[in-house]
């Protein structure tokens, strides 16, 4: 038996053999003519790099770090491109002036070499972009914009060689095609010196006729280059320049202008700097799915108040009234973009906060625009809802925190500057204090459910949430008891106040009641019981002690009726489910 086994395992171990000799055959089968031996490659490993080979570099040896040579490449490469750009700058203007001393060039001669050279530079900017050298290509074209500047403002300002029409025309232009390179090299810098020289162009060029439809026009131009630029390349720097400088443009030259300049007209071009600057955050931001940075919000938080301030100096001696609603529709507009921002980009909530609290301040504004002052609580009472929902939808406890500290003190306020109503000034339902309650009790309500149902679960939201629908109950009987004592004194009514209240109290306890029965809801059931407690305390030791003999049977008999009935309801739930606890 043992030699029967050891014939087995000889005949496997022979079989084996022969596998392999058959692998290494068909192997050699494969080898190309006259070669030598095969390379045997190594195991690859996951996650690891494969061996590089000597014959060929890597990929990361034909990329060049910044700092190939250290320092050596931080001056060699740009530092000294910079400089000499700048010296072959001065060289060019000393030249032009020497000339000119000596007679052998005039103005116009002056100016088309300036010219020339700098359409050179530019041409020649571009050609080195193509060959590679991309840093000394930016300064190059860096230089012909800036040549163009110089020999642009020297033909209007010192020579008065060309109008100031075709001058702005010209620097236009400049600026155009400094924005078109800067994008085809990436060049930031170049952006810049083009961007700054247009808008130090209507400074140094002297417009003698003061045209601000032309200057106006001509700001718009360079805003859409930069516009375009923020499409495709988003240089944060590059955007915030670009309103600044639209801005010290438009109030130097109004302060110019003054009233030559129709209102109309003013106002449209302000509505497409307006229009410009807000598409700025939304071509990289809110269309690629980017977190906004601080020149985002800059650009979106100023933009918003330079409109609005410089509308509100246009407007306001003509069109005063039109005011109020230009800040409502400014307040729809940022509310509702927040709302899109929420949902399409809602890692982004620092640009979402921005959009809230910019669509609530015009919010805040509109209301003393066009109505009187009482009316600003109004105003807040309705941001303080809007913070307390939006908050609880993005989950953004500072929001949903603010609008509740707003909410109380604004309730408290309303609640202890309640107006008098003896003179019948005030409609029933139909005036500013009744709408305010009514917020209130609304936002209250509002706040008790987001802490009834948080997003997170938490050990003081149910406590917070009683606390809410406790408030909101002692603001709803606050406000009836004015609401009553206003409609009495409004219609000489002769009904008791203390009568009215009561039976208006006991009424809506009645409706919470059989509401929270209907529907299950606990906190509605307590509240309607405290309710009844409260008003049969009112009734029994403050309200029989001034009431007419009639008006005490009556309101007696009405409670009476209505705490046995809801005894009975209570009785008969039990009985209908004696097993049971009442939800």
């Amino acid at each position: 038996m043992e030699d029967q086994d050891q014939l087995q395992k000889l005949a496997q171990e022979l079989e084996s053999v022969k596998t392999r000799l058959s692998a290494l055959e068909a192997s050699c089968a494969r080898l190309e003519p006259g070669t030598n031996k095969a390379v045997i490659s190594p195991p690859r490993v996951a996650g690891a790099r494969p061996p590089e080979s000597d014959a060929s570099p890597s990929a990361s040896s034909t990329k060049e770090p910044f700092f190939r040579d250290g320092l050596e490449s931080l001056i060699g490469k740009r530092l000294l491109n910079r400089v000499g750009i700048i010296v072959l700058f001065f060289a060019v203007a000393y030249f032009l002036k020497y000339s000119f001393d000596n007679g052998w060039i005039g103005p116009r001669g002056q100016v088309a070499i300036g010219y020339v050279i700098g359409a050179a530079f530019l041409l020649c900017g571009d050609l080195l972009i193509r060959k590679g050298y991309r840093y000394f290509a930016q300064g190059v074209s860096g230089g012909g914009i800036a040549i163009i500047y110089l020999s642009t403002v020297a033909a209007v300002s010192l020579y008065h060689l060309l109008p100031s029409y075709t001058a702005f025309l010209i620097m236009v232009l400049a600026a155009l095609a400094g924005g078109l390179l800067a994008n085809r090299q990436d060049a930031l810098g170049l952006a810049f010196v083009s961007t700054l020289g247009g808008f130090m162009a209507p400074f140094l060029v002297d417009s003698h006729n003061n045209n601000i439809v032309a200057l106006l026009s001509y700001i718009s131009i360079l805003d859409l280059a930069v516009l375009y630029l923020a499409y495709y390349r988003n240089w944060r720097i590059l955007n915030a320049l670009a309103l600044v400088g639209t801005i010290l443009v438009y109030i130097t030259y109004s302060l110019v202008s003054g009233p030559a300049v129709s209102t109309g007209i003013r106002e449209v071009y302000l509505f497409l700097f307006f229009l410009i600057f807000g598409s700025l955050t939304f071509l990289n931001n809110a269309r690629q799915k980017l977190l906004s940075g601080a020149g985002e919000l800059f650009i979106l938080i100023m933009n918003a108040a330079f409109f609005f301030a410089a509308s509100y100096d246009n407007l306001h001696a003509e069109y005063n009234s039109w005011l109020a609603w230009l800040a409502v529709g400014l307040a729809l507009l940022y509310l509702l973009t927040s709302r899109w921002l929420i949902k399409n980009n809602p890692a982004d909530r620092l640009l979402f906060l921005v959009f809230l609290g910019t669509g609530l301040a015009f919010l805040t504004i509109a209301v003393p625009l066009h109505f009187q002052w009482q009316w600003m609580a109004t105003a807040w009472l309705v941001e303080a809802v809007v913070l307390v929902y939006a908050g609880y939808r993005t989950q953004i406890p500072l929001v949903h925190g603010s609008g509740l500290i707003l909410l109380i003190v604004l309730a408290l306020s309303t609640w202890v500057n309640a107006p008098g109503y003896g003179e019948a000034l005030y409609y029933p339902l139909f005036n500013s204090h009744s709408l305010n309650s009514w917020l209130a009790i609304a936002g209250f309500i509002l706040a008790a459910y987001t802490f009834f149902h948080p997003p997170r679960p938490s050990s003081f939201a149910q406590p917070l949430s009683w606390a809410l629908a406790i408030g909101a109950l002692l603001n709803g009987l606050n406000y009836v008891d004015w609401e009553v004592g206003n409609t009495l004194a409004y219609f000489h009514w002769g009904f008791s106040q203390n009568f009215s209240v009561s039976l208006i109290w006991v009424l809506a306890a009645l409706f919470m009641f059989f509401g929270g029965l209907i529907g299950n809801a606990r906190v509605f059931r307590y509240l309607s019981l405290g309710l009844f407690i409260l008003t049969t305390f009112k009734v029994l030791f403050i309200d029989l002690s001034g009431m007419e003999m009639v008006f005490r049977i009556i309101i007696l008999t009405i409670v009476g009726l209505i705490l046995v009935a809801v005894s009975f309801a209570y009785q008969q739930k039990e009985k209908n489910n004696p097993k049971d606890e009442l939800p």
